[in-house]
């Protein structure tokens, strides 16, 4: 019973502390976008101020998400063994690329006038892609739906593990038990966000990201203290040999190897929160921060990957079972850590979902016959029934999912990087070439069935599920044989 007072205690505490960060600087708004006098007084006030760290604060809270991160390496990291530092690495290089790419983009000054514009469609990635051509719409409205179905299977990734995680802390064995606390957190969160808006998620996550960074460290120094009290051993190579064997074979891991060096060259500069961040922070202070935002996340993942490592030799589980195991050990020496935990998964689960869920309301307006998001007023958009919706489709995604074979780790390795599919556009941009429809309709198939096979395979099987993030990978240099651009077929 203490257990789960001090677990809903915890994550209580968070919710409300957000919302009262929320009622401070997210005041509630008559619409979903801001006008052009709003944003030219925030970028006037607030960017030149305080945007800096608000980039770093913004790519930590987004990028150490509650699924793919924080449960992830603490319940996945013996599964890839040493195989798995190349998270860490990869996210810090893939800096680099994003802040490349986005330049090339940026100098195209056709470009630069889509995405630095005053009103928010330039927050949106389909924009880029955007003309009055037939082709051109055709290529923005397939780019809309990559965003939309990529932000809707991150959104329900992560409240979907947070009502695993959670339930099974607390004992709950009953799928629809633990699909209804997922459907409570979506209607919550999801309420939050859009009633306050852009200006509101922005502030929140200078809040949520330290309170994760705090809370990885406690994790790791905990954990690696009570693996040492209660093994009797010190660090010797026999023991760190054992601590980073990966369980999957050697073909497993390097496929894993390239899946993700792939996956974070490019997981910020194809989703639409590093898009919005360039328009509501500008192109200066996001460039200049990418590198600084991306170590601290690196360092963050390389934390909680030593938690993960370590934590199987105590618990001898994997996944969520990881998870739940290594707090009921904590649990057993007191509250401190469990609480902790918990306030750092809470802070991940709110710094990702929020960005998430303005983003897919945004793009969902974004209108590819015109090249605008249509505005809304909250008048008609009533968060709280929009919230409720959102509630009950999880809830019943949940139990579908959760009474199918399927394990979650699979599930993330497909709808993480979704986003991939944008490579053939983005590779078309980058080299003055038309974006083709055709090519993305044919990556979406590739990525599709290779997604297929691996569901079907045997849990502790990953090839093809792995092999679909590199289908965007074959498919983008056929860009070399469409029609190159030119100056008349683009209008900003």
């Amino acid at each position: 019973m203490t257990l789960a007072v001090v677990t809903a205690l915890a994550v209580l505490a968070v919710m409300m502390a957000t919302y009262l960060m929320f009622r401070v600087v997210g005041t509630r708004r008559h619409s979903l976008l801001l006008t052009a006098e709003e944003k030219a007084r925030w970028d006037a006030t607030v960017v030149p101020k305080i945007g800096k760290p608000l980039v770093v604060a913004s790519l930590v809270g987004t990028l150490t998400s509650l699924a793919t991160a924080y449960l992830f390496f603490i319940g996945t990291s013996k599964v890839f063994g040493y195989w798995i530092l190349v998270c860490p690495i990869s996210i810090f290089t893939g800096g680099f690329v994003t802040n490349w790419i986005t330049k090339r983009v940026l100098a195209n000054s056709s470009l630069r006038t889509r995405i630095t514009g005053s009103t928010q469609q330039s927050g949106v990635i389909a924009r880029l892609f955007w003309s009055r051509e037939p082709a051109g719409v055709r290529v923005a409205r397939i780019v809309k739906w990559i965003s939309v179905l990529s932000m809707t299977g991150v959104i329900w990734l992560e409240f979907a593990l947070f009502g695993d995680v959670l339930g099974l802390l607390l004992g709950i064995q009953s799928i629809p038990l633990r699909a209804a606390i997922c459907a409570l957190a979506t209607i919550v969160v999801t309420d939050f966000t859009l009633r306050f808006g852009l200006r509101g998620f922005i502030f929140a996550d200078a809040f949520h990201s330290p309170l994760l960074v705090a809370a990885a460290i406690v994790l790791v120094v905990a954990t690696v203290v009570q693996f040492l009290s209660g093994s009797g051993q010190s660090f010797d190579s026999h023991t760190l040999q054992t601590l980073v064997a990966p369980i999957v074979d050697s073909t497993s891991g390097m496929l894993f190897v390239a899946h993700v060096l792939v996956l974070n060259a490019f997981l910020v500069v194809f989703t639409e929160a590093h898009w919005l961040r360039l328009w509501v922070l500008t192109d200066r202070p996001v460039i200049s921060r990418q590198l600084l935002g991306t170590a601290f996340t690196a360092s963050i993942w390389l934390i909680l990957s030593i938690c993960g490592l370590i934590a199987f030799s105590m618990t001898q589980e994997i996944g969520e079972g990881a998870v739940v195991a290594l707090l009921k050990v904590f649990a057993e020496s007191g509250i401190l850590v469990v609480t902790v935990f918990w306030l750092g998964a809470a802070a991940a689960l709110f710094s990702t979902a929020d960005t998430q869920i303005y983003g897919l309301l945004l793009v969902s307006q974004f209108n590819p016959g015109t090249g605008v998001v249509s505005d809304r007023p909250f008048s008609s958009m009533r968060p709280l029934s929009y919230a409720l919706v959102a509630g009950a489709l999880f809830f019943a995604a949940y139990w579908i999912v959760r009474a199918s074979p399927v394990p979650f780790e699979k599930i993330i390795f497909i709808i993480i990087p979704f986003t991939l599919n944008l490579m053939p556009a983005f590779f078309a941009l980058l080299i003055g070439r038309v974006p083709s429809a055709t090519l993305l309709l044919l990556t979406l198939t590739g990525y599709s069935v290779c997604a297929g096979i691996g569901f079907a395979q045997p849990t502790n099987q990953f090839t093809m599920t792995l092999l679909a993030s590199l289908v965007p990978v074959a498919v983008s240099p056929f860009v070399l044989v469409t029609r190159r651009s030119e100056s008349s077929d683009v209008n900003s």
